[in-house]
């Protein structure tokens, strides 16, 4: 085919490069990154790949309009070449001959027939990478019709050349067949987590060959998987994506592959598949000592990864060290001095980790700088929600000639109409401009939600005293009553007080039909008190509750909650079967 790559490439030097050019994604060094695989890209199908996926990145970080054009062009061409490769090497249904109809027959040999198969197989993994790429392209700039087709796509591509590669005698012995598994009700959650911290030894003298083999079926094997899972925890909202693509997930043997893609090493694929893994068995199994240990690993393994550090530094904050957090996001804004863009996401989550723990004046220049600099449309609506709450506790009502074209700003230029939290900041924002002030009640439940997420419990108590004291001194509608319950459970609930967290969550839960605004926090008690009824294992009514709250919708947060519930329902039942 004219224009196209080399396949069956045995060059030992073109595998070794595109290691090294993963590595330096990780380091968010993407002009080394191209530069290590710029001598084999217009040649090696497996180079190309990789520099398609350093400019995917860029476009992840930057989110500039440049950014999307040149990655989709880079994809595109790919496409079309990889496109005539595929049908020029598609094998024959049976071993036999082929050629034109007309005239004369080529016979073909079992050693063409296995080279034919072996490529074939090599140009389906590549366009089921190739639509995946584009389909988060297409994500992130919101086109989600058409990133649903090319989801499609790139499925299809996955399920053929996984199929060919089951019955491949050689190719097959690259994945692990010994008994670990990762599944959600699996008793082998050590093993799981020795093959994630350490990483598979890398056996120094594999041929040409055998680096080719590794990278084809590593990145089949971690596209395959990683797509079963994240099929399968989408939230009802999005269910109509499932049936476009025409998808039955399969969310174990999902896990199993993208742990067996950690394990098929050098493969462009091992470590992202560490990590993804990883990340799912922290958010989806509270296994949380044990994912800081994988991220601490990884750490050592490359050099001053922003992009590490970044992940890290949002667990530290979850668990509430919020120094160690800074800490982290400091050093990626250090480590990321290639990406101006990351720098200032870097700064964003440290101006956020100050707004959590109350220190405003810290706060408000970095969530500035982010708002006025960054390119990207994520943090901009409720990053503006918050530089104003942190304007209005600086300077009261002398920041309202700053604070009114800010919030302006929030609802008609940075709110995305199906994002949760830029629609919560909007409210929140109309509702300021039409009173010209925060409400004292507002900022309190504002201070008490950060402390309480800081794990600053006393603070957070201390706030709840002085809102028990204003409910008290004259009324006020159910919805602050609400906020006061909430919060006030789900302190109850962090420090383990589980009785009286319960009979507050019940308490709110009965005032739900005269709540007007934030009925989010029904929702969120609901959530809470299956947590806590899971934590007694009381599976019964935790099962009660949670189908209770399946039927609530139309409130602030309903995705976030849909995967919650989700989370919340595997665990129910895994503890059943146990």
């Amino acid at each position: 085919v004219e224009g196209a790559f080399h396949l069956s490439c045995d060059d030992p030097a073109v595998y070794h490069a595109i290691t090294s050019s993963t590595k330096k994604i990780w380091e968010a060094k993407f002009a080394e990154a191209q530069q290590i695989v710029a001598e084999y890209e217009k040649e090696s199908l497996c180079a190309a790949l990789a520099k398609s996926e350093s400019l995917l990145w860029i476009y992840s970080m930057e989110h500039t309009n440049t950014a999307f054009e040149t990655a989709m062009s880079c994809y595109m061409k790919l496409e079309e070449i990889t496109i005539d490769m595929n049908e020029a090497c598609k094998p024959p249904s049976v071993l036999s001959s082929i050629g034109s109809f007309f005239g004369s027959t080529k016979k073909i040999s079992a050693e063409e027939q296995a080279s034919m198969t072996n490529n074939y197989i090599e140009t389906l993994v590549a366009l089921a990478d190739i639509s995946g790429g584009i389909a988060m392209l297409l994500l992130r700039s919101q086109q989600r019709m058409k990133a649903a087709y090319r989801l499609r796509k790139a499925w299809k591509f996955y399920q053929e050349a996984y199929e060919l590669v089951m019955q491949h005698e050689e190719w097959n012995q690259v994945i692990p067949k010994d008994d670990v598994k990762a599944g959600e009700d699996s008793e082998s959650i050590n093993a799981v987590w020795d093959n994630l911290i350490k990483p598979s030894p890398t056996d120094e003298s594999l041929s040409g060959k055998d680096l080719r083999i590794r990278n084809i079926v590593g990145r089949l094997i971690f596209g395959r998987g990683l797509f079963c899972y994240t099929i399968s925890m989408l939230p009802k909202s999005l269910q109509w994506l499932v049936e476009l693509i025409g998808f039955s997930s399969d969310r174990k043997q999902g896990l199993h592959d993208v742990l067996s893609a950690t394990r098929i090493n050098p493969s462009p694929r091992s470590d992202w598949a560490r990590a993804a893994l990883g990340t799912i068995r922290y958010f989806f199994f509270d296994e949380t000592e044990q994912a800081m240990s994988l991220v601490e690993e990884m750490l050592k393994e490359t050099e001053n990864s922003p992009m590490l550090c970044m992940i890290i530094a949002g667990m530290y904050r979850v668990e509430g060290k919020i120094e160690e957090s800074s800490a982290k996001y400091r050093e990626a804004y250090e480590y990321a001095a290639q990406v101006p863009s990351y720098q200032l996401t870097a700064h964003y989550e440290l101006g956020h980790n100050y707004f959590l723990v109350g220190e405003w004046e810290k706060a408000a220049p970095l969530i500035k700088e982010y708002l006025e600099n960054s390119k990207s449309p994520n943090f901009k609506a409720f990053g503006g929600y918050k530089l104003g709450v942190c304007y209005w506790v600086l300077e009261g009502k002398d920041a309202l000639e700053k604070i009114r074209p800010l919030f302006n700003k929030v609802i008609n230029e940075w709110k995305r109409p199906r994002m949760s939290y830029d629609a919560y900041a909007a409210r929140h924002c109309q509702k300021f401009l039409d009173n010209s002030a925060f409400s004292e009640l507002h900022i309190l439940f504002v201070e008490i939600g950060n402390f309480e997420d800081a794990k600053l419990f006393d603070r957070g108590e201390e706030k709840l005293k002085q809102v028990e004291h204003l409910l008290a001194s004259k009324p006020h509608r159910a919805n602050e009553k609400g906020l006061y319950l909430y919060w006030k459970g789900h302190l109850l609930q962090k420090t383990e007080e589980h009785v009286d967290a319960l009979k507050t969550f019940n308490e709110l839960v009965q005032l739900y039909d005269e709540i007007e605004e934030d009925k989010w926090i029904v929702a969120y008690a609901e959530l809470e008190s299956v947590e806590i009824f899971i934590k007694l294992e009381n599976f019964e009514k935790a099962q009660m509750v949670l189908d209770q709250l399946k039927k609530r919708s139309g409130y602030d947060f309903e995705k976030h909650v849909s995967m919650r519930i989700k989370k919340l329902q595997s665990k129910i039942s895994r503890h059943s079967k146990q």
